[in-house]
This record gives structure tokens, sequence and C-alpha cells, in this order.
């Protein structure tokens, strides 16, 4: 579960060198003169068959640009996408005094931090059960922290227009969780200002207590009822907003979209006056629609999270409001717990690091191959079930940027990690975080320093090193990344400042 358990030596050479053979200088020459899609398609397959991973990135790069230049933006996409995959990189972070994370000041946005959250009505390992006053039962937020380890500071539920969850609203008020209710009409058209939704808000004031509302979710996908009419959308949104908000002083309206597909999201924005969160659900699973033909062991969480993550984060704080990785699919029944445990360190990984912005992740704990309505019965994602996959949700969430109970206004808050550039430099016995991508599941990253290794470790993702014991007499440190050959596929030294 953790990556820096390897023996503290070199796995090869200790710097990067491309390998160039007859084949590499044949497509070159062709491309000089005549520089067609095709001639890049084969150089840069056979730069990856030799294992030259930043040089086929370039090539694709290269290939992108032209795409870009003919008008074919989709196609340029594609291959920037394919270039960010193959490509190895390093980023350093390192927490240090004044730097802060961004906040807007949104209604129930943590200043600082992540709130860690789930849903956990269809965990099968808590014992107790209970039936609400709304359409399903729940599982007591108390009994799943006993159970993974981790205090959690909100769950969800899903609620059906016309219903209300009184009862298990008060009973995570009770237990000291922020409820986020899902709430789905079965038609646009009956969303009024009534006596219904009045009288919904009017217990929202009363309870007294924090509440996410995540109304109508995922109308980009032509799965839900209320997708295809986004002007509607958008005046029906805007009235449950302006109506909770007239009465609730402690709720936060969330608009939240299905990670793909990505190009219809935009004409479903209310405004930024009509909501007050942006929220995305996204899962990892082996299989894309579980289809057997098209295999998603590569695909990475972040790309599915970074489109809504670069359009909204700057004006509002981002929910992941579902998240789950598959380590079972209904294609072929096999346990994958290294896939699952991968993308979710991948993902859990990230947030301090990279995405800042993200203030609330929900784990969905559910074996769906169970629970799930027909036609629907895919994947397994349940928390609870694997002993390795849920050990390591608790070690990815032990962070403090994982906020486990409600934030108050006057907490003291940590200096949260910032990027260095290459003239900051690291110090000595401070802790810092590599960030590390590859075209590779799990490249052999080490850390020299002195012709020493001070650490070795084995993934994608994020390593953390503590630089306590750094002698005196060391400039600089060398970061290294191998593949399964001990081919170095990258090489950077990081200052260390005096």
């Amino acid at each position: 579960l953790t990556p820096a358990n390897l023996p503290l030596r070199l796995p090869g050479a200790p710097e990067v060198r491309v390998v160039k053979d007859d084949r590499i200088r044949q497509l070159e020459a062709k491309i000089a003169k005549y520089p067609v899609f095709a001639l890049y398609r084969d150089l840069a397959k056979h730069h990856l068959e030799l294992g030259n991973t930043s040089a086929a990135a370039a090539v694709d790069r290269a290939q992108a640009a032209l795409y870009r230049r003919k008008g074919l933006g989709d196609a340029a996409q594609i291959l920037e996408k394919s270039a960010a995959q193959n490509e190895t990189t390093v980023r350093v972070f390192a927490a240090r005094p004044g730097s802060k994370t961004a906040f807007t000041n949104a209604p129930l946005e943590p200043r600082q931090g992540c709130y860690l959250g789930a849903f956990i009505d269809r965990d099968d390992a808590l014992p107790t059960r209970f039936a609400g006053d709304n359409w399903q039962s729940h599982h007591l937020p108390s009994e799943f922290a006993a159970r993974v380890g981790r205090r959690h500071a909100s769950v969800f539920t899903y609620v059906k227009w016309g219903n209300f969850p009184r009862q298990w609203l008060t009973m995570c008020k009770r237990q000291g969780v922020i409820p986020q209710i899902a709430w789905e009409p079965s038609d646009l058209k009956e969303v009024k200002d009534d006596a219904y939704l009045r009288s919904c808000a009017q217990f929202l004031r009363e309870l007294d207590w924090p509440v996410f509302v995540r109304f109508a979710g995922e109308m980009n996908g032509d799965w839900t009822p209320w997708h295809g009419n986004p002007a509607l959308y958008r005046q029906k949104f805007a009235l449950v907003h302006r109506v909770l908000h007239r009465y609730a002083a402690k709720v936060a309206i969330i608009w939240c979209v299905n990670a793909i597909p990505t190009d219809n999201i935009e004409p479903y924005y209310p405004g930024d006056a009509n909501c007050d969160w942006v929220g995305v659900n996204l899962y990892s699973t082996p299989f894309a629609d579980n289809d057997r033909s098209r295999p998603a062991f590569r695909e990475s969480p972040l790309a599915l999270l970074d489109p809504v993550y670069r359009r909204y984060s700057a004006r509002k704080p981002i929910a992941i409001c579902e998240y789950g990785a598959s380590h079972q699919s209904s294609v072929d029944k096999v346990v994958r717990t290294p896939f699952a445990v991968e993308k979710m360190s991948l993902l859990y990984g990230a947030l301090p690091l990279l995405y800042p912005r993200v203030k609330l992740i929900d784990w969905y704990s559910s074996n769906n191959l169970v629970h799930a309505r027909e036609g629907r019965k895919l994947n397994n994602y349940r928390l609870t079930q694997q002993p390795l996959i849920q050990e390591a949700y608790r070690q990815l969430t032990v962070s403090p940027h994982f906020l486990t109970s409600p934030q108050g206004k006057n907490l003291p808050l940590a200096a949260p990690p910032q990027e260095l550039q290459a003239k900051d430099g690291v110090r000595r016995g401070e802790r810092v975080w590599l960030w590390v991508t590859s075209s590779l599941a799990r490249p052999t990253v080490v850390i020299a320093a002195g012709g020493q290794v001070i650490y070795a470790g084995r993934r994608i993702g994020k390593h953390a090193l503590d630089l306590k014991n750094l002698p005196a007499a060391i400039t600089s440190v060398a970061v290294l990344v191998y593949d399964e050959k001990g081919r170095c596929l990258l090489r950077r030294e990081v200052k260390v400042a005096v």
C-alpha cells in the first residue's frame, strides 16, 4: 500500500538515453520531407516500443499542432491526451508559510481542505439499518466510521421529489455529519414554488444544521429525465436555489454534472448567481460502459475530473459528489483489488497537490452487482468488501487535508502544499511531495543525494519524503524515474536551498 518499500539502489544508469535505430532515423528523414500524419503515428509508436516515452510524447504534440493548423481540433485533442499519457513528468511540492488555497466564501465552503464523504446506504457490512421517511433505508455514519477507521464529515442519500428525509437529516445532525440530498424529480414540470418545496425549505431552516442539496444531477446525460431542455432546466434549478435560500441560511446548492459527455455541459449551467458549488460524478471501471472490447485500465480519474475543474474551480468550490473505483465488473467477475487501489490512490493523492479547490469528495460504497436496478448491475464499488481496498482508503485519507467534521470559521489553518519552481529548491528538514506521471502504471521512482539513494518507490502519482537528515554538504538531489527494464525515463535535478 505504501510505495516506499524498494531497496535503496539505482535500477539502472542514472541518465536518460534516447534509443535511435535505423527505423527511427528513416521515419525522421521522411517526416522532414513529407510531414504526413501516418508517418508521425509510426514514429510515436516505434519510440514507445524502444522505451522512448518522452520522445513519443513530443511526436504526438508535433502531430497535434499539425492537426490544429488544419482546423482539426478534436483530433488534436486526442493526440494531446496521448502525449500527456506517454510523457514522464515530475512535479515537486512543499508546504511553505504564507501559502494559501483559493477561497470564494461560498455557502458551507471550508477555507482549507476537503470534506470526506460517502454514500453508505447500500454498504452491506454495516449492521444497523433503519427505514426513513423517504423511499429507502439508511445506515449510521458512526458504524461506517468504525468499520473503515475514518470518521466522515458528510454522507449523502437519494431523495425522490415529493418525499423529504426528515428523519435521516435529523439523524445526521445528531451524529455530527453534514447531510447531502441528491434530489431527483421525475419531471421538471413538477418542480414549482409550491407548498411542498416551501415546507422542505422551512424544515431545513428549523434543522439549523449545514445541508448540501444536489438538485437534478447528471443533467448532461440522456439517462436522466431532466435532460434535453437546458432552458427549462436552468429555470427550475434557479427556482430551487432561490426558494431554499429564502428560508434556510445553512444550505449549499450543488449543480452536479456527470464527467461524460463534456460537450453539452455548459448549456445547463444555471449561472454563478444560481448555484453555490459545482459538482461532478465520476467512476473508475475496468471496462468503459461495461464493454469487453473497450478496456479502461489506463483511464485516469484525473482525466475525468479535469474538464469540470478547469472550467469552474476559479469561481466555485468543486464537489466530487460520487466516486468509486470498481474492484469487480460484471463483464468477467474477476476481482481486481490492485486496479481499485491504483485508481483511488491517484485521485485521493492528487487532491491536496493538484486540485485544492475540490472541497468535498464522496465515495460511493455499494455493490451494484447486487443493489443496482436491472440493466445497471455492472460494477462493485463497496469499500468494505476487500480488506486491502479498505486499508488503502484509510491510509489515503488520514491526511489532515481530508476534513472529518464540519469546519468552523476560526480554526487554525496549516500551510497547504504549493508547487516549487526550479528557482525555489527544497529545504533541509521539510517534507516534500513528488507528483509523477508516466505511461507506466508502476514506474520506479528514485531520489539520490550525494551519490546515495535516499528513497525508492514504485507507482505513478504521489510520493512523500522527509528531508530531515539531509547532510549539509548536499546542494541538490536527483529525482529519477525508471521503467521495468531499468531504463531511465526522466532525470530532474532539484536544488537544495541554503
